[in-house]
């Protein structure tokens, strides 16, 4: 097999397409307008929407953003837009309706062959840490009682 710097684009792209596949993380790409150019099978699992429902739509029109007030989003959207990466929790719903708590990271995306790719996301379900968390302080709290 020749070196990845050797080989032709679409093969590139074929093999870029099936590492991020393996990826068990949430990984998009958006245009300006944030609409969705490109999920990873990561995101297919943790929202329960399919690469063809996603692909035109925004992450608000899909896993709806009702949960942070609008100043949340203003803020992220502004240091996106001075070029600056963006990090943090977001709660978010899956397509069946669950809410689910994420750690967001998201890219400006630079570079001449970024075409139709503004931002980059990747995001890790933080759910089942957050519960667990949840449950040990509890326990805690309970022993403290005792």
């Amino acid at each position: 097999m020749k070196p990845y710097d050797q080989l032709p684009a679409a093969e590139k792209l074929r093999w870029l397409e099936h590492v991020l596949d393996q990826v068990e993380d949430a990984i998009l790409l958006a245009d300006d307008a944030g609409r969705i150019v490109y999920v990873n099978r990561g995101w297919v699992e943790m929202t329960g929407h399919a690469f063809e429902e996603a692909v035109g739509h925004t992450t608000a029109e899909l896993l709806g953003h009702d949960h942070h007030p609008p100043e949340f989003w203003a803020g992220m959207r502004a240091q996106l837009e001075r070029g600056e990466p963006w990090a943090g929790r977001v709660v978010s719903r899956r397509r069946d309706g669950e809410l689910f708590a994420q750690w967001v990271t998201v890219l400006p995306a630079t570079g001449p062959d970024l075409t139709g790719a503004r931002y980059v996301s990747v995001r890790r379900d933080i759910s089942a840490a957050e519960r667990r968390e949840a449950d040990l302080a509890a326990s805690e709290a309970r022993y403290a009682l005792a």
